[in-house]
């Protein structure tokens, strides 16, 4: 039995309507027509004495396997992230633990924030053995940290979520550099409280991208992270208990105290 052929050319590459219409004889106008909303001719078959241009996402060869070209489908889609930015900064963050695996004897979370519906600043929230595993708050702008903690915190850090903790005031600085150390300083206004937060002996950084939905959650995140493999706090000369820990993020290596640079939160537009 003869083996049926296709009716269809295999593309030897996708052409514009123009080259189409060069290539054919017809016009731009009558290819355009023809192919309705598609720009992209993928082949031709013939029908009588006519050739009829086959768009190239219902382009077929032999053996009917369907092929959507490359260059069809880049052009159709947008560099535009469709969600609404709801704040971009910065939120690096030190978890320490005696050993991997139990449980956290320090938790920080430290933001910069460039923009957000309560405007820019500074804030962190902490958890630890200098602060008699209680929750504390800092911030130069108290809207920001509150708004923080109900839209962003409530997800990554529930117990950071609790407004009903006092903010203090405090003006935060920044020393180091990434390739040795980074040291993020937190002054209180009264200069009762000098908290550093350091990291170095730092890993590969790698970009996340969570898009709104991931692991069940609301909003996305878009962030450059850097592990340090070595972390601490220090209060007023005290140093938090415990270390960072290994971690991994789907298969890359990282640790419990990353850097968080170039973070930014969205969430689907209402």
């Amino acid at each position: 039995m003869a083996r049926r052929r296709s009716r269809f050319v295999a593309p030897k590459g996708a052409m514009t309507v123009k080259e189409a219409a060069e290539s054919t004889g017809y016009s731009v106008a009558r290819i355009s027509k023809l192919l309705g909303e598609n720009r992209i001719v993928g082949s031709f078959k013939r029908k009588g004495r006519r050739l009829i241009p086959i768009p190239v996402k219902y382009l077929t060869t032999r053996g009917e396997e369907k092929l959507l070209d490359k260059a069809q489908r880049g052009r159709s889609a947008s560099i535009v992230d469709p969600n609404e930015v709801r704040v971009t900064g910065e939120n690096s963050f030190i978890r320490l633990a005696p050993s991997e695996g139990a449980e956290f004897t320090t938790v920080v979370s430290h933001w910069r924030v460039l923009f957000s519906p309560a405007g820019a600043g500074h804030a962190v929230f902490m958890r630890s053995d200098l602060t008699n595993n209680e929750v504390v708050a800092y911030s130069d702008n108290v809207a920001l940290a509150r708004w923080l903690q109900e839209e962003i915190e409530s997800m990554i850090n529930p117990p950071f979520s609790d407004t009903s903790v006092r903010v203090i005031e405090a003006e935060f600085g920044r020393e180091g550099d990434v390739r040795s150390y980074y040291t993020e300083r937190v002054i209180t206004r009264d200069e009762e409280q000098d908290i550093a937060l350091t990291w170095y002996d730092t890993i590969t950084p790698f970009a996340i991208h969570a898009p709104p939905g991931t692991g069940g959650r609301s909003h996305g995140v878009y962030s450059i992270m850097t592990p340090a493999r070595r972390a601490q706090v220090v209060i007023n000369g005290e140093h938090a208990s415990g270390d960072a820990q290994p971690a991994q993020r789907d298969g890359t290596p990282s640790t419990t105290a990353c850097l968080a640079w170039s973070e930014s939160w969205v969430r689907p537009r209402s």
